[in-house]
């Protein structure tokens, strides 16, 4: 998420909860015939970071990617 100060940084949050257009990415890819890795980081650590990946995976990009 965008700061809203500018002398710091903005907030870290999941893979569709933020205001990255991801579907748009994906697609632009596919224009480009990208046949390399996606990869998905979460900035925290624990059980969460790792629900949040498997999530980001499994219910968000798989269905963007196919």
């Amino acid at each position: 998420m965008w700061p809203a100060n500018p002398r710091e940084l903005g907030k870290e949050v999941p893979i569709g909860k933020g205001k990255v257009d991801f579907p748009r990415i994906i697609e632009r890819q596919r224009q480009l015939n990208y046949r390399g890795a996606v990869t998905i980081e979460r900035e925290i650590s624990g059980p969460q970071q790792v629900a949040d990946v498997r999530d980001a995976k499994t219910t968000y990009l798989e269905n963007l990617i196919g």
